[in-house]
């Protein structure tokens, strides 16, 4: 039985995939919650940004009771250090359950009918870890807490991505 960090990565990929025919490349958070539920929030242009989004990921994630979730977002990677102008597109996707942290790395090529290639870059999966320098892995493990006026903020941010969170009816996959 593959784990829950496995599975999420998985259907993350898949989903890209059926994406690419038109062209988009989503930002989003898919999460597992402690009582089998499982939701996407779309993550838009908005008040979330790299600096906060892991202290809103935390947040949420210790909320909402998420035991498990992906993170996928559109990301550009350096080709050659000594080009700074030589970025090619691609997509990270992170995913953490209780016992394992997975990375993956897709690289896009993008076609002139606006349809996209994802190809497998990188792929780094293991045991679940604490290590502060494995961003976006383990948030829902984190044992930091939010100052008050970061509640305050997320909570509206919450408030405002809300209505955009999609509940899917099936339980968490087993």
């Amino acid at each position: 039985m593959s784990d829950l960090a496995d599975t999420l990565a998985g259907e993350v990929e898949a989903w890209l995939q059926n994406l690419r025919g038109k062209g988009l490349i989503p930002r989003a958070f898919i999460g597992i919650t402690a009582d089998d539920h499982k939701f996407l929030l779309p993550l838009v242009d908005g008040p979330l940004n790299h600096t906060n989004n892991l202290q809103f990921f935390r947040w949420l994630c210790r909320t909402r009771r998420v035991v498990a979730y992906a993170y996928v977002t559109p990301v550009g990677r350096l080709i050659n250090e000594d080009d700074p102008d030589s970025v090619e597109e691609a997509v990270d996707i992170y995913a953490s359950s209780a016992t394992r942290d997975l990375a993956i790395v897709l690289t896009i090529e993008r076609h002139g009918d606006r349809s996209i290639t994802y190809r497998r870059g990188h792929v780094s999966s293991q045991a679940a870890s604490d290590n502060p320098g494995l961003i976006f892995l383990g948030l829902q493990r984190s044992r930091a807490s939010a100052d008050e006026s970061e509640v305050a903020t997320f909570e509206k941010i919450w408030d405002g991505l809300a209505p955009g969170v999609i509940w899917f009816d099936k339980k968490r996959p087993h």
